[in-house]
């Protein structure tokens, strides 16, 4: 169980040197998981490992009943009342407070922490960049995560961040994250860079990190 005041980063930090295992959810540290998770919880494992409330199995409410007295109440899948059922599915993506003040969450079956994990930032000058170059960067990469969505692709472990920045940013710039090794980010790349037009990158920044 988790309280609804925790951090994402306590909560990873906790499951990971605890139980090993991860909850897919964001990236922003000091998120507060209450609302984070009730909102859906999606981050750089949702691809692989679905949304935060996926894993969810319960949550405890505070709510106001019509004699306007304040309760506390759990409610789960597994709820024998199908309107506390009906409560409990609210909660999974339907916003925070609106349905009550979650204090606690549970979760269960959450997946394995990744082995490993690769980050890698490039970017492309503006002042080289033609219309041509900028179409076809922004349909390869929409194309290529179009072809590999499904739950089973063995792309599911590749996430990106493609920053189309103002011009007078004088960059833009891609961040790809993958916990299956470095190949998917090496095959969108070189998908990506397939048109001779498209300039080369100016920076490339390699971060891999694993554990056993």
């Amino acid at each position: 169980a988790e309280e609804g005041g925790s951090r994402l980063w306590n909560v990873y930090e906790i499951l990971f040197r605890e139980y090993g295992v991860i909850l897919p959810g964001g990236t922003c540290y000091s998120v507060g998981i209450g609302g984070h998770v009730t909102g859906g919880g999606y981050g750089l494992l949702s691809r692989k490992y679905g949304l935060s409330v996926d894993y969810l199995s319960a949550v405890e409410v505070v709510y106001v009943g019509q004699d306007r007295v304040a309760r506390v109440i759990r409610v789960g899948r597994d709820s024998s009342d199908p309107r506390q059922r009906d409560l409990f599915w609210a909660h999974c993506g339907g916003g925070g407070g609106n349905f009550g003040i979650v204090t606690r969450f549970w979760f269960q079956d959450l997946p394995p922490t990744p082995t490993t994990a690769s980050v890698i930032t490039v970017a492309w000058d503006w002042a080289s960049m033609t219309r041509d170059a900028f179409d076809f960067l922004v349909n390869t990469y929409g194309a290529f995560f179009l072809e590999h969505n499904g739950p089973l692709d063995p792309y599911n472990g590749l996430f990106g961040l493609f920053v189309l920045t103002h011009i007078s940013m004088g960059q833009l710039f891609l961040t790809l994250y993958c916990c299956d090794g470095t190949q998917p980010i090496e095959d969108l790349l070189k998908q990506m860079h397939a048109n001779p037009a498209v300039p080369p990158t100016v920076r490339h920044t390699v971060s891999i990190g694993s554990h056993p």
